[in-house]
């Protein structure tokens, strides 16, 4: 072999190594928080930025238009939803890196009216920006968490997405929120859906839609049996034609001839079996396509679920009467409303879904009566479910890192906190509805907020093992 052959050859050697390496690197740190059971192939691929501790979010707002100084900047400096405020954005990582950028920040559209102690709020850059090491974009959000007294909702249901392996979650860190210098409170600070390079990543001929029954602003369009369907990105898109592909599929699922009539084709089944067993798992209030549910509508006409967002209303914080959310056994999304009532109007309003007026009920009553569906579902959880039995410990690693920020949240103005409350306010103060571990509005603030933790932890893995048992009867035997 020539003197040249054999150096090629060790370079190539050594390129290798080198490559091997770096995967190596990569890889150690692009693991999850929490290690993962045998099943650790399943979860989602995308890399995960490690939370070992508590970002700061510092907004600085000009004051010149008020006379004087605002005697609540949290309450009194960001209140619109539709004319943004220009701010300066210091972003502070908890081992001290800060970023300092130029921002417009508004209030978030899907944000409570009524709820002026805690609001949530989109952030947009002027420029695209990595922030806290997270893909560069111009859009980003501060989730408020204020329904959420454990402030660790978001963060549990998102690490069960990634677990099922859900193609793209939203990936938040915990934050403290100062507006001009007074704290905020603990929000989450993060990525947003939007169809961008390391985000949602869509064809060009792909479009990202939300299913949601409230008033939101761009183009939307409503099929057929009454789904409010918005186009999130590409704004541009044709909504005519794109209400079209949708209504296909909606079609084919209410077609008198499913499940035989070829609808698997026209679905991306997998993320369909994934997405629902996300929402049975948290019980999520809005997931019988109410509010707050992703769509993606492929180029070829093919439909697939969208990425998880919003679970505020989840976990076992609502019992909304006799729909028994709080439980952690029983069924959500298998549940159909269509019987609760002979009268429409009755129906339509004590419905949690916006395809009320189906005697087949909402899509995934649909799919699942469809016993390959159904046995899909069963299959994909016997694949899961060892996976999701330690979300338990995720939510108490998770509660360490932010212990002494979450009772800041809830501590009064003077220890310098935002005094927001650990049990039930006079926004949330209906025992029918809202569920939370604590009584007494005076308990403290630490002791408090320990037993929302401990609450949380319970129930899902309460609901895990419930699940367990349902589905060991449902999948199929050769399994």
């Amino acid at each position: 072999m020539s003197r040249t052959r054999v150096t090629a050859v060790a370079l190539a050697a050594l390129l290798a190594l080198a490559l091997l390496a770096l995967v190596i690197v990569v890889n150690v740190r692009a693991a999850p928080e929490a290690t993962a059971p045998e099943a650790a192939e399943e979860t989602s691929e995308q890399p995960q930025v490690e939370v070992d501790g508590v970002a700061t979010v510092r907004l600085t707002v000009p004051t010149d238009d008020f006379a004087t100084g605002p005697a609540a900047p949290c309450s009194d400096l960001v209140t619109s939803a539709t004319d943004p405020q220009s701010v300066e954005l210091a972003v502070t990582a908890s081992e001290g890196e800060q970023q300092e950028l130029d921002a417009e920040v508004r209030v978030s559209a899907t944000a409570n009216p009524f709820n002026g102690l805690k609001r949530p709020y989109t952030v947009e850059l002027a420029d695209p920006a990595s922030v806290l090491g997270l893909p560069a974009s111009r859009d980003w959000m501060l989730l408020d968490e204020f329904a959420d007294r454990s402030l660790l909702r978001t963060a549990s249901a998102m690490e069960i997405a990634r677990r099922l392996g859900i193609d793209w979650v939203p990936r938040l860190v915990p934050a403290n929120l100062e507006i001009n210098g007074t704290p905020c409170g603990l929000y989450s600070f993060g990525e947003v859906p939007t169809a961008q390079e390391g985000r949602a990543e869509l064809a060009d001929d792909d479009v990202l839609l939300l299913a949601d029954a409230r008033d939101l602003e761009g183009p939307r369009f409503s099929t057929e049996r009454g789904l409010r369907v918005h186009v999130a990105d590409p704004e541009e898109a044709d909504p005519q034609e794109v209400a079209a592909g949708f209504q296909a599929v909606e079609d084919l699922l209410y077609d008198p001839a499913f499940p035989d009539n070829g609808y698997r084709d026209r679905i991306d089944v997998d993320s369909f079996v994934d997405w629902y067993l996300l929402n049975e798992v948290t019980k999520n209030l809005g997931s019988p396509l109410y509010d707050d549910v992703y769509f993606v509508l492929r180029g070829d006409g093919t439909l697939a679920m969208g990425p998880p967002w919003d679970f505020s209303a989840s976990q076992g914080n609502r019992r909304n009467g006799s729909w028994r959310l709080d439980h952690p056994k029983g069924w959500w999304l298998q549940r159909s409303w269509y019987a609760i009532s002979d009268d429409p109007a009755w129906r339509r309003a004590f419905s949690p879904t916006q395809v009320w007026n189906e005697p087949q009920g909402h899509y995934f009553n649909v799919l699942m009566s469809d016993p390959d569906f159904a046995g899909r579902v069963a299959q994909r959880w016997t694949a899961v479910s060892e996976d999701l039995s330690t979300i338990g410990d995720f939510v108490d690693d998770r509660a360490a890192v932010i212990a002494d920020d979450a009772v800041d949240n809830f501590s009064p103005p003077e220890v310098d906190g935002p005094g927001l409350p650990v049990a039930a306010s006079a926004l949330d103060n209906d025992p029918e509805v809202y569920v939370f571990a604590n009584s007494d509005p005076a308990v403290d603030v630490r002791e408090g907020w320990r037993n929302e933790v401990d609450l949380l932890r319970r129930w899902l893995e309460r609901r895990v093992a419930w699940l367990d048992g349902e589905f060991a009867e449902r999948a199929p035997s050769d399994r």
